[in-house]
């Protein structure tokens, strides 16, 4: 099996199938980030505003009661507890002074987030809020909410979910090469019979195994290859059988193009023209039927454009040809034009038949019926003659019948002539 697996049917159908499977993990995968996200949003926007009231009422009353001893020990014990995910928590005045802080390792405090889903990617959103008592704002809450639990959550949700469709990948992979190479194995046992038949060998069949689409089709091309082994045997026997038939006609056939280039001769022409036949395919129709002066070749090359189109079934005519030898000989020809299925026309046939010795014996045959017309006529005027004559002697007897003897020796001379230029006229010797 000499194929390139790149460029293999099963390398490509491996190919897509993992592509459309990334592909779509890949959106899943990003799917399940987005939701994460969202939720991780909802999740600290849900803490938020959990921490602001809680923190509201433990600030407020402090701070109006002035009682900021109490209201650090409950920070402290807030932000030591890290409940929510507090990680520090500071108290401002109206004025924006800092008043009391807890969980604070410095005095420079972050910016604050105003956006939740943008500050989740930091391990602290910041987030500030005003402290309100009775309606009015008695000071200003900052503080930080811790996002390692849902990062922690986000990546191991990741993590676990990369794996499993890495494993998937791998799972659909492995199936798909196996189907892969049992179906490509048997198109290779396809394309091998195929090759063997485009070769003209037909003893390649297929195995049919099981009743699946496959074995249908291996089936179907069994069948279609046996079909067409008897086809080519048959169109082998005929090929053969009009070869034997060209080369062994008694009559000189060639085929010449629609440019009247000779194709084709047999032997037969070859020796109809004193030519060698290998040489005639060099020949066009014009020149080997003779173009010269009082040629008959124009009014047969309008025959043949009228044959091309249709105009009429076949051309029959007979000419003096001038043969290869300087001599000449009479010939029939009869031209037709073979077309292809689509009634397009192809090639030109002509048949040549030697009718010199035809023509020969036609005109012994009128050169003799002359002669006899002439023999006739002549033997019609002696007989003419010889009747006058014997009425002549009819009349002499019944007249005279005194004179016996010159009578006999008159009727004896007339004979004789009558006789003598009968047997002058078939070359006979009268004595």
């Amino acid at each position: 099996m000499n194929f390139k697996f790149h460029s293999s049917l099963r390398f490509r159908f491996l190919l897509a199938s993992t592509l459309v499977e990334v592909v779509m993990l890949g959106l899943l995968l990003a799917n399940s980030v987005r939701l994460i996200n969202d939720a991780m949003v909802s999740s600290a926007d849900h803490a938020v505003q959990q921490m602001v009231p809680m923190l509201n009422v433990i600030a407020g009353t402090n701070i109006v009661t002035g009682d900021l001893a109490t209201l650090q020990d409950n920070l402290n014990a807030i932000v030591g507890k890290g409940e929510k995910g507090l990680t520090y928590v500071v108290i401002d005045d109206l004025d924006g002074e800092r008043v009391l802080a807890g969980g604070v390792k410095s005095e420079a405090i972050p910016q604050t987030h105003s956006d939740l889903s943008a500050a989740l990617s930091e391990p602290v959103v910041h987030v500030s809020r005003p402290i309100t008592l009775g309606g009015q704002t008695v000071g200003t809450m900052r503080f930080g909410l811790s996002t390692t639990v849902i990062a922690s959550a986000r990546a191991a949700l990741l993590r676990q979910g990369g794996l499993i469709a890495a494993i998937e990948i791998v799972l659909t992979f492995v199936l798909l090469s196996l189907l892969g190479y049992w179906l490509t194995y048997q198109l290779l046992a396809f394309v091998e019979s195929s090759r063997a038949v485009a070769e003209g060998r037909f003893d390649r069949l297929l195995p049919v195994k099981g009743r699946d689409e496959v074995a249908q089709l291996a089936r179907n091309f069994n069948r279609m290859t046996i079909a067409v082994r008897e086809r080519i045997d048959a169109l082998a026997q005929s090929e053969a059988e009009f070869r034997a038939l060209f080369a062994q006609a008694a009559v000189g056939i060639a085929h010449f193009s629609l440019d009247y280039q000779v194709i084709r001769a047999n032997a037969k022409l070859g020796e109809i023209l004193a030519f060698d036949h290998n040489a005639i395919t060099n020949l066009t129709w014009p020149r080997l039927a003779g173009d010269g002066e009082g040629s008959a070749w124009p009014s047969l090359l309008a025959a043949c454009e009228e044959l091309r189109k249709g105009a009429r079934i076949s051309i029959e005519s007979e000419a003096l040809w001038q043969r290869h030898d300087g001599s000449s000989c009479t010939v029939r020809t009869t031209i037709s034009l073979y077309r292809n299925a689509v009634a397009e026309p192809v090639y030109f046939i002509a048949v040549v038949q030697d009718i010199s010795a035809e023509k020969a014996a036609q005109a012994e045959i009128a050169h003799y019926r002359q002669h006899l017309e002439d023999l006739v006529a002549a033997r019609t005027a002696d007989l003419a003659v010889a009747n006058r004559e014997l009425e002549a002697f009819s009349y002499s007897v019944s007249h005279d019948l005194r004179t016996p003897v010159r009578t006999i020796g008159s009727f004896a001379s007339i004979l004789r002539g009558y006789v003598g230029r009968q047997l002058d006229a078939e070359g006979h010797d009268f004595l």
